[in-house]
């Protein structure tokens, strides 16, 4: 099995190949198993504007996460910590903040904007629900005895 890790190397060989993540235990990809989307697309690897980071995806336990790593190499530091998969994610201009496609369990994909820092899908800001057009807000039920009711669940969601 080959192990995928993020490379650096000079345009004429000079410096020579460097692995940037040789203690990391996972694939710098995404290997997770899903029933969505392709097996063969993989974001890209970024760099922050001023050259000091490097974005990637790679799978851990289940889950697809945003990492970055220095970019003279060392430990990487996850961005997202939630279970989830991100199915691709760009850096803005200034790399301080990340939009991404993410799904989890309950839903096929949201886009979310995270500060491009460790844990930053906690303070993520949803941009694109797709799942939400298709959870009910609220439900009818005809009672006997009361005739019609309407029960109102602000915070329905599907379970499949």
């Amino acid at each position: 099995m080959t192990n995928f890790h993020l490379w650096t190397v000079g345009i004429e060989g000079h410096p020579a190949a460097k692995d940037l993540i040789p203690k990391f235990d996972r694939q710098a990809m995404d290997r997770t198993i899903g029933d969505i989307g392709d097996s063969f697309y993989m974001p890209a690897p970024k760099w922050s504007k001023d050259g000091k980071r490097i974005y990637f995806v790679a799978s851990d336990t289940g889950s697809t996460h945003i990492f970055y790593v220095p970019s003279g190499g060392g430990a990487p530091t996850r961005v997202t910590k939630k279970s989830c998969h991100v199915r691709n994610f760009s850096l803005n201009g200034r790399t301080t903040r990340i939009a991404a496609v993410i799904s989890d369990l309950t839903t096929p994909g949201k886009v979310q904007v995270m500060p491009a820092v460790y844990n930053g899908d906690s303070r993520a800001r949803v941009l694109v629900d797709t799942n939400g057009s298709f959870s009910p807000r609220s439900v009818s039920r005809r009672s006997a005895r009361s005739g019609s009711r309407r029960m109102t669940a602000p915070n329905c969601r599907d379970f499949w």
